[in-house]
């Protein structure tokens, strides 16, 4: 599903995502905000990039208030990551593609005509 992605692996590019709900995550004792973003579309060439992606909660992410339904542009490079928990360093896992970065960031508010989502998208 993110084969778009794989073909923009390091570089930065310019996306549109619909944001879908806020989840957590522990990381060393520490509960972490995430944002869970649906429909990430490639601003340049229309195409879906990947049909959902979690960002960690930072500052930037934080500024804009988001409430389901709400879509955002932003600026992100395209990086890998090996999927899922790694219990040594002989337990093999695939590489999957994520964007890490994200910059100019900017909120449209949600349109309630147009909330949507998918059981599919939301695990």
């Amino acid at each position: 599903m993110r084969a778009l992605l794989a073909q923009y692996n390091g570089r930065r590019r310019k996306f549109r995502a619909t944001f879908a709900r806020y989840g957590q995550k522990a990381f060393m004792q520490h509960i972490k905000t995430t944002l869970l973003f649906v429909h990430i579309t490639d601003v340049i060439t229309g195409e879906e990039a990947t049909d959902h992606l979690w960002f960690t909660m930072g500052k930037k992410f934080g500024a804009l208030g988001l409430v389901e339904g709400d879509s955002v542009t932003f600026e992100a490079r395209v990086d890998t990551y090996l999927k899922g928990y790694i219990h040594d360093e002989f337990d093999l896992k695939y590489r999957d593609y994520h964007l890490v970065y994200p910059s100019k960031l900017i909120k449209v508010q949600a349109d309630p005509n147009q909330l949507f989502l998918t059981k599919e998208a939301t695990n």
